[in-house]
């Protein structure tokens, strides 16, 4: 009977394993944009992977790697990811719904390093679009 119970347990894990991941596939790719900020504009991409890394370009010198995850985003709790990246002095969040051909920015939050309040970043131009490349 244990070894029954260990083998169903077992099976149950591999099962989720198996369908969260698949839902990974429907993020995963290459997205580009343009965030209108208070320092001027930048042309942005983020790449998300279907084992959870993240990348981000256009914001530091160099391509930052990072991690996502799905999450519920915005007021209305839409199903979408939060991408989350560490840069030399503080951490950035991205807050993403999935739309057709790409995702819709709806927050991005900055905590400094040693800091516990996150703050959200005040865009220029509200929920911009970044296209699936």
């Amino acid at each position: 009977m244990k070894m029954k119970n260990r083998l169903l347990f077992f099976g149950l894990a591999a099962l989720t394993l198996i369908f969260s991941c698949a839902d990974n596939k429907k993020y995963a790719g290459m997205y580009s944009g343009v965030l209108v900020m208070e320092d001027g504009t930048h042309d942005i991409g983020i790449t998300l992977t279907e084992s959870g890394t993240a990348k981000l370009s256009g914001f530091h010198e160099t391509e930052i790697q990072g991690d996502w995850e799905k999450e519920k985003v915005g007021e209305s709790k839409d199903e979408g990811v939060w991408a989350s990246f560490d840069f030399p002095n503080y951490r950035m969040r991205f807050e993403l719904s999935l739309e057709d051909n790409g995702l819709r920015v709806i927050r991005i939050s900055l905590r400094m390093k040693g800091k516990t309040v996150l703050r959200t970043l005040k865009l220029q131009k509200a929920n911009p679009f970044l296209t699936r490349q």
